[in-house]
């Protein structure tokens, strides 16, 4: 996706930097898109609100974080497989 969107993992990677500084987010650097630990991929508890302040106001977003479970169809490299969440406050579980 990051290479349809911006033509290269890296200038995807610069992209998300930018847009987190135009969010607001201090002590936050992005080196990968994948969210992997690297030493120079960082954020705070702030950062992370203000990342998700913003994705919420997509209505697909919202459909997709709270989504209790879903089924990934079958591919040429692996069979269907369902992933649920364990999330206790969508799953209703923390009352």
């Amino acid at each position: 996706m990051a290479e349809a969107i911006d033509g290269s993992v890296d200038a995807f990677v610069a992209r998300m930097n930018e847009r987190a500084k135009m969010l607001g987010c201090t002590d936050t650097n992005f080196v990968n898109t994948s969210g992997y630990p690297d030493e120079n991929h960082y954020t705070n508890a702030q950062s992370l609100f203000l990342i998700t302040k913003e994705a919420m106001k997509h209505p697909i977003f919202q459909v997709i974080v709270a989504m209790t479970e879903t089924e990934v169809p079958a591919t040429n490299l692996s069979p269907a497989r369902k992933i649920e969440s364990t999330n206790a406050l969508i799953r209703n579980r923390c009352l």
